[in-house]
């Protein structure tokens, strides 16, 4: 009876918690924020609610949310950067359209004869397959050359501007010092592998990580302080 008790309990231990590997991404994600350095918040949303029965990630989400819609929202003060952003979303759309609005319009002018002054439709099929690639390369140029720009602008905005989400920033720093303990606690709890769940972050100065990796970037590869699969063996 004991050996079987000891089997089931060993096989329990086994089963992974399928939310940890979220909350590695979600200590990477507000820390990131916590630097300026954001992705999309309706990304983070949407892992969150999608793993909505962990209390650790809710909770912390719901505390972060507000946070990091501000710090997220910031650089939209800047008419210049706005102004950036709607031109850089005028050619993303020209971009998924071009090619189906080209092929149509040679259809209609091909159905109006426009092309019988070229000496068979296979020539008139080349011109528009260069006519496509031409733009398709140009529109990509103009659309990288204006997200570069745009991130360089938003940069400098995060960086003269920092300041005026100080008070969210710190709370972020605090919230992601909260999720680095309860994985820690988790992962020792049940005796996983901490090396399965790594983090990055901008800041190396956490209680209980050990970083593995620091990158010429300044972004560091972190894990929970607590044994790998190597200590365990």
């Amino acid at each position: 009876m004991q050996r079987g008790l000891a089997g089931s309990s060993k096989r329990r231990r086994k089963k992974k918690d399928k939310s940890l590997p979220h909350i590695a991404k979600l200590i990477s994600w507000l820390d990131g924020y916590a630097a300026l350095s954001c992705i999309d918040p309706v990304k983070i949303d949407k892992m969150v609610k999608d793993h909505s029965d962990d209390e650790d990630l809710t909770s912390i989400w719901k505390s972060a949310k507000d946070d990091v819609y501000e710090i997220g929202n910031l650089p939209s003060s800047s008419p210049e950067i706005l102004r950036l952003a709607k031109f850089l979303n005028i050619t993303k759309m020209v971009f998924l359209f071009l090619g189906i609005g080209l092929i149509l319009l040679w259809l209609v002018l091909e159905r109006l004869g426009v092309f019988f002054f070229f000496a068979s439709s296979r020539l008139s099929s080349y011109v528009l397959i260069i006519v496509i690639i031409v733009f398709y390369n140009v529109n990509i140029f103009i659309f990288t050359l204006l997200n570069r720009r745009l991130n360089s602008k938003i940069a400098d905005y995060y960086h003269k501007h920092g300041g005026e989400v100080k008070k969210q920033r710190v709370h972020l720093r605090q919230l992601t010092q909260q999720l680095i303990d309860r994985l820690t606690l988790r992962v020792r709890r049940m005796q996983y592998d901490a090396a399965d769940y790594v983090f990055t972050l901008f800041h190396s100065d956490y209680n209980n990580i050990r970083i593995i990796k620091e990158g010429k970037n300044g972004i560091y590869t972190a894990i929970v302080e607590a044994r790998t699969r190597k200590e365990i063996h």
